[in-house]
């Protein structure tokens, strides 16, 4: 019996040591990891927090504004706040400290942070080392913001498409939505209306949607759930009736998603004109050749590759002219690489023909996908996106005459930050672009007449997304939808 007790108190003993106990106390100072906003930033939201994270649990008793500090640089004014203590999925629980100002920072101003070594471990050890940068806010930006009325607001969704109608925003599908649509009316506040769901498509991502006049025509794409199915059907939705009607899809081109679609009045009775696309996840097929539906008798022409006609592709962008179709960029799968791409054409639906967009000099604007374009009646203007890994700041004009067009260099200076995933509208004499990874609120508005950027304001703006949608109304940007992360169910309305 007393062997078998002093076995016990042996294995306690030892129990003890590995928790912590004898001299594997922790006599080690937790350590900064990360922060944010970064050191020397510029462009930073007035509205963002500070962020710490650790190496290890820290005793939040000791963050306080001696510990942890933010002033205005030209004062030395402390900024009054509160300090939220957040667990990371990533790292161990109680690593992170958030410190929320308590009102909008000072536009272009410089913030400097401190940290001292006051800040200890939950075994009492001091921070390893002091810790201070200073970051500067962005500009006042331009324009205001106004968000969309969430009574009677759809679902929260990502990936999925809005059209404009004059009167009306008709947003529908993505992950989120199914198969339920959304009409917004901006007028007298704004006001969300349940589409009908008889007839409506399938759920689906990564389909297209365009305007006829009196129609909104979904085709194509992805089938959510648990595995891909690609579709080559669809359905139009008529607000005036509030109906749709499903397309019989007789003769229609290969399923796909991620394909570009554009509305034509070139051809008699107007046509929907598809490119592009993908079939397949691990070994694409990327269909060739272009297809027309005519809304009217329900019907497709397929018209078969063409010379000059570029690669099939993915991630591109796609702008009509009032006569042609002008596709640029994306990407391509070329097992086991993705190759991103810095070619293009034009497609006239009248002539069958494509003319290949001219080189570019020095290869700007570079290979990318998740880029935006945008029609400005002269000319497009592609901004953004990302090749690899890397968002791109970066951008460039297309003047489509005299054949085959020319390339100018968007100017860098004043640009927004780097960023795919975002999206673009051409509003009266200016390109706006808002959101996009990695998050941000930070907007731009890019003038071709004085070929100079202008930051478009954060205060009241949207939460910072990425695959929202975005329209222009004629007097504002109404954007909804996207992720954060999260799938969101909320939107903004942008004046200029």
């Amino acid at each position: 019996m007393v062997r078998f007790f002093g076995w016990v108190l042996v294995s306690l003993a030892l129990m003890l040591a590995g928790c912590g106990g004898g001299s594997s106390a922790d006599t080690t100072g937790p350590g900064i990891v990360s922060y944010s906003p970064a050191a020397g930033a510029t462009l930073v939201d007035p509205d963002s927090p500070v962020t710490l994270v650790f190496n290890e649990a820290i005793n939040h008793a000791t963050v306080n504004s001696s510990s942890f500090a933010l002033r205005r640089a030209s004062d030395s004014a402390l900024v009054a706040g509160t300090y939220e203590f957040t667990d990371n999925a990533y790292l161990y629980s109680g690593t992170a400290v958030r410190f929320v100002p308590a009102a909008r920072l000072d536009d272009n101003a410089l913030y400097q942070v401190a940290v001292s070594t006051a800040i200890t471990d939950l075994a009492g050890n001091r921070l390893v080392a002091p810790l201070s940068w200073s970051f500067t806010t962005m500009p006042a930006g331009q324009g205001s913001w106004t968000p969309t009325t969430s009574t009677n607001a759809p679902l929260a969704s990502v990936f999925h498409s809005a059209v404009w109608t004059g009167t009306e925003m008709l947003v529908w599908g993505g992950i989120g939505m199914g198969s339920q649509g959304y009409r917004y009316n901006p007028a007298g506040g704004g006001s969300w209306t349940p589409m009908a769901t008889v007839g409506a498509p399938s759920p689906r991502t990564g389909h297209t949607a365009v305007w006829t006049g009196t129609e909104m025509v979904i085709w194509g794409g992805v089938a959510n759930g648990t595995s891909y199915g690609w579709l080559n059907d669809g359905a139009r939705y008529d607000p005036a009736t509030n109906t749709w009607t499903p397309m019989l899809g007789i003769g229609a081109p290969a399923a796909r998603g991620g394909h570009s679609a554009v509305w034509t009045d070139t051809v008699a009775g107007g046509r929907m004109v598809v490119w592009g696309g993908r079939n397949g996840d691990f070994a694409p097929i990327y269909p060739q050749g272009v297809a027309l539906y005519n809304p009217e008798f329900d019907s497709w022409e397929i018209r078969a590759a063409r010379p000059n006609e570029p690669v099939g592709r993915t991630g591109q962008t796609a702008v009509w002219t009032g006569t042609e179709m002008v596709v640029w960029g994306g990407v391509r799968t070329v097992i086991p690489n993705d190759v991103f791409l810095a070619d293009g054409g034009r497609y006239d639906p009248v002539t069958n023909n494509w003319i290949e967009l001219s080189p570019m000099a020095d290869q700007v604007p570079q290979a990318r996908a998740g880029h935006s374009a945008v029609w400005t009646g002269s000319e497009m203007i592609v901004w953004g996106g990302y090749a690899g890994q890397t968002p791109l700041a970066l951008g460039a004009r297309y003047v489509l005459n005299p054949v085959p067009g020319s390339w100018t260099t968007l100017p860098e200076v004043g640009a927004p930050s780097a960023r795919w995933g975002h999206r673009a509208v051409w509003a009266n004499g200016q390109m706006l672009v808002w959101g996009g990874y990695p998050y941000t609120r930070l907007g731009g508005g890019y003038d071709p007449a004085g070929n100079a950027w202008s930051y478009t304001t954060t205060l009241a703006a949207p939460l910072a997304r990425t695959d929202h949608t975005a329209v222009w109304t004629g007097t504002e940007m109404i954007v909804w939808g996207g992720s954060n992360g999260t799938p969101l169910a909320t939107g903004g309305r942008y004046t200029p």
